[in-house]
């Protein structure tokens, strides 16, 4: 099976059915050409471990189409450590009236996120090169990235325990952090709980199609915002 072929794209679509979520050949296309390309500059720019066709398409694509269904669908979202740009890009296709920044720590990469949305020709999407967390102070981090964020999501970050501290202060009125995880505390243990100054609003378990990992997705908001 290779990247883009009829059997990959088909591979691609039956992964993402099984968790519910319905993909569009249109889309399909899309996460083809960022597939291709992400293959094609990993062989001189370190951006990805996975390179087996499969795997791309479960492990990059349909894992990052999991979000959508938390996130309004013209919400204003921050990707932190998007590397090769999961999940922000899948979710900007799927999404198309997201506006997103896409945030990374590697000039490499941002120079890679830069080409594929110019490739894919999405608008309201941008990569934006800066490395968030100590000792960046929360000043720097807004003048950089901005503030009231909707949605501050990340798979590079494996916990909200790492993910909040730099999250928190960019997030606007009642602003969400979607935290994607490996599982841990089933989802249905989770809603609620208080992690420091978060609670858990929502939460879901997963496992990814053809006998993939287990994987959980927490939705996170100051305890204070929360009602």
């Amino acid at each position: 099976m290779e990247i883009g072929s009829t059997d990959w794209k088909r591979y691609l679509r039956r992964g993402a059915e099984a968790l519910d979520i319905a993909v569009t050949g249109e889309q399909l296309d899309a996460f083809a050409l960022h597939a291709g390309e992400l293959l094609y500059w990993n062989r001189r720019t370190n951006l990805t471990a996975i390179t087996d066709p499969a795997q791309v398409a479960v492990k990059h694509f349909v894992d990052s189409l999991v979000p959508a269904r938390f996130i309004a669908d013209d919400a204003a979202v921050l990707d932190i450590g998007s590397g090769a740009g999961f999940p922000g890009i899948p979710l900007k296709v799927a999404l198309p009236n997201l506006k997103v920044s896409l945030v990374d720590a590697i000039r490499k990469k941002i120079t890679f996120l830069g080409h594929v949305i110019r490739l894919l020709g999405l608008t309201d999407i941008h990569a934006v090169h800066f490395r968030t967390g100590p000792p960046v102070s929360v000043d720097q981090a807004r003048a950089v990235l901005g503030k009231g964020y909707d949605v501050v999501i990340s798979r590079a970050l494996g916990s909200p325990e790492a993910l909040a501290p730099m999250a928190l202060p960019l997030l606007g009125e009642n602003g969400m952090i979607v935290s994607m995880r490996g599982k841990a505390v089933p989802a249905s243990k989770a809603v609620g709980m208080r992690i420091g100054p978060l609670i858990v609003v929502d939460a879901c378990d997963y496992r990814l199609p053809y006998d993939g990992p287990g994987r959980s997705l927490w939705c996170l908001k100051a305890a204070r915002s929360h009602r």
